[in-house]
C-alpha cells in the first residue's frame, strides 16, 4: 500500500511541476520518494495527532515553550510540507463521474482485499 502512495506521489509531482512551482529560497527541491521516507512520513503525519500545535509549522518550532524536537529528528520540516504538497494515491485521469472517493479506491481496495484474507483465515481456523 505505501509503495502505491510513492508511485502516485511521485508521479503527481512530475505530472504538475509547472503548476506547483515556488521561487520561495528555502523550499526543497523535489527529489523522488521511496518508501522508507513515505513511511516516515506517514508516521510523523501520525504522531502529530498525540501532540497537538497550532500550526503545522510548530511542530519544528525551536522556540524553547514550544518545541518538539523528534519532528526535526524524523524529517526535515521543508521536506514534510513538500511531500504533503505532493501527496497523492491515486492517478487523476481514472476519475469517474459521480465516484467520490476515486482518489482513495487503490487504498481502499487494498485494505479490503487484506482485511477480507485476514478475516477469512481467522473464521476458517475457528471452525
Amino acid at each position: 500500500m505505501i509503495q502505491i502512495i510513492v508511485d502516485e506521489t511521485n508521479k503527481f509531482q512530475v505530472n504538475s511541476s509547472d503548476k506547483y512551482t515556488s521561487s520561495s529560497s528555502h523550499q526543497a527541491k523535489w527529489v523522488p520518494t521511496d518508501f522508507e521516507e513515505m513511511y516516515l512520513f506517514l508516521a510523523t503525519f501520525m504522531l502529530m495527532a498525540h501532540m497537538k500545535k497550532f500550526r503545522l509549522k510548530d511542530y519544528w518550532s525551536t522556540n524553547y515553550l514550544i518545541s518538539t524536537p523528534v519532528f526535526g529528528d524524523i524529517m526535515p520540516r521543508d521536506r514534510f510540507l513538500l511531500l504533503l504538497k505532493f501527496l497523492h494515491f491515486n492517478d487523476n485521469t481514472y476519475q469517474t463521474e459521480g465516484d467520490r472517493l476515486y482518489k482513495l479506491k487503490p487504498i481502499v481496495q487494498d485494505l479490503k482485499q487484506k482485511f477480507r484474507r485476514t478475516f477469512c483465515s481467522v473464521s476458517e481456523l475457528m471452525c
